[in-house]
């Protein structure tokens, strides 16, 4: 359970540093001992999109 909380279920973790980082959008399943990776963004990007 590392990385900021992003609403729900749902985390970011910081990848890297500076322009060149990437965040992680992610949930963790519990019950499977499971990270489902939702979203990938480079650091520079304003935010994930809600499709």
């Amino acid at each position: 359970m590392i990385g900021r909380e992003a609403g729900g279920e749902r985390r970011e973790l910081v990848i890297g540093r500076g322009s060149r980082g990437y965040v992680a959008l992610y949930r963790y399943d519990a019950l499977d001992d499971e990270v489902v990776v939702l979203a990938l963004r480079a650091q520079r990007e304003m935010g994930f999109d809600e499709r």
